[in-house]
């Protein structure tokens, strides 16, 4: 049995042609309406305050706010000073310098010199094995060399370890005598042990209760051969012996070792002066140690004359470049370099640099808002600051998101205070 189809409902045209025609008459100021036309013009309005106000935002930042930027830099300087401000005991700071033609050591310290002892001015020292020498104040010296100066020298530092927030004083070179000096003090340390000659001074500093008791320590390698060892303010017990401002009586012995390893604890303040070796790129890039976490990084050096108000502080740059945010800035010599917070955090590497121009070459990193230069610290010649938006953008794009903003707000500002005065304007004619 065949089913039968139910016919398709034609669709009234004609119908659906007059219901389009009645909507059509509705009148134009209906309820309705006015909503509608409301909302579109509040919703142009609204955005187009949004996209003004975001144009706005991005020029000024780009003008005001600078953000703290990344920046790195290689300097040849003659001296450099800084506070090690890593978290790591015993930090390698100084490696096997070999060959050492002379190293003198201002400490206080004690150390016991076994061997055997010739001397012209004290012939019972002649008849000794073994002294104990103490080194009675911070200014006490210890000087070993060869005593013949023409063999090779077999005397090596093997390391200097030094603990946090210890400061490494006015680390320089000094190429007429190949010489590396530095002092160790406390980090932040307020009376300057390293800068004070006045030995009382310094020894009340030390007796006081923030005294650093221990800032690292120095291992010594002095091989067999015959030294020439000079000490002065020293006491040796074993000879009855002692050297004093009040009495100097300073002294001269050879000394051949039975014991060649020597380890000493460096206390504030404490000086090292080391004539190195012939200076070799190859060679001297392995004396200093890099990769330091540091704080209070100075290429500066203090011109005293004995008041402190006639003190001048001289820059000690011979060369460098320094680079942020796409921007490149070069120094010349003794201009000052200048950062704002936190400076300088890190030295990457450090090398005795023998070519011109002579010094230690430094590279380093760091973050700061801007970067400075100039030949005082309150004239400045040259700088980099840039903006916040330089840590995402480009210069070019920031130049070209900075005009295209500018054209936008130009464009937009009119329309808007245009569209707010005819909706004033509306609003006056409407009210009774």
């Amino acid at each position: 049995m065949v089913r039968r189809q139910k016919p398709r409902r034609k669709i009234d045209f004609t119908k659906l042609k007059q219901q389009l025609n009645k909507i059509k008459k509705f009148p134009k100021n209906n309820q309705f309406q006015k909503i509608k036309d409301y909302l579109t013009q509040k919703t142009t309005f609204i955005l187009g305050l949004v996209i003004l106000l975001i144009c706005i935002s991005l020029i000024f930042t780009s003008l005001f706010w600078r953000g703290i930027h990344v920046f790195e830099g290689n300097f040849t300087t003659e001296k450099i000073s800084f506070i090690y401000a890593g978290n790591q005991d015993n930090k390698l700071f100084l490696n096997s310098i070999r060959e050492i033609k002379k190293i003198e050591l201002q400490s206080q310290q004690t150390l016991t010199l076994k061997g055997k002892f010739s001397s012209t001015s004290d012939a019972k020292l002649n008849q000794l094995q073994q002294i104990t020498v103490k080194l009675t104040n911070a200014k006490s010296k210890l000087l070993l060399e060869p005593s013949e100066p023409k063999k090779p020298s077999e005397i090596e530092l093997t390391e200097i370890r030094i603990q946090p927030n210890t400061e490494i004083n006015q680390l320089t070179y000094n190429s007429y005598g190949d010489i590396l000096s530095f002092c160790l003090d406390k980090g932040n340390n307020p009376e300057k042990l390293c800068l004070q000659t006045d030995t009382n001074s310094i020894d009340a500093a030390k007796s006081s209760p923030t005294k650093a008791t221990k800032l690292g320590k120095l291992n010594l390698e002095i091989g067999s051969q015959p030294l020439k060892v000079n000490l002065e303010g020293y006491s040796i017990a074993e000879l009855g012996k002692k050297d004093t401002p009040e009495n100097p009586n300073p002294i001269e012995f050879i000394f051949t070792p039975q014991s060649s390893q020597f380890e000493f604890d460096l206390t504030p303040p404490t000086t090292l002066y080391i004539n190195l070796p012939k200076v070799t790129p190859e060679v001297s890039s392995q004396w200093l140690r890099g990769n330091l976490a540091v704080e209070n990084v100075r290429f500066t050096r203090s011109d005293r004359t004995g008041n402190v108000e006639d003190d001048l502080e001289i820059s000690t740059i011979l060369e460098g470049k320094v680079r942020m945010a796409e921007q490149e800035l070069e120094l010349k010599p003794n201009q000052f370099f200048i950062t704002g917070k936190p400076g300088i955090e890190l030295l990457a590497k450090m090398r005795v640099r023998s070519q011109a121009p002579q010094g230690l070459q430094v590279r380093f990193s760091g973050r700061s808002e801007g970067i400075e230069i100039g030949l005082d610290p309150n004239f400045i010649v040259d700088s980099i600051r840039p903006s916040f938006l330089a840590k995402y953008l480009t210069k070019d794009a920031i130049s070209a998101l900075i005009s295209f903003c500018g054209g936008v707000a130009g464009a937009l500002l009119p329309l808007l205070l245009a569209a707010k005065s005819d909706e004033e304007d509306s609003n006056n004619a409407n009210s009774p």
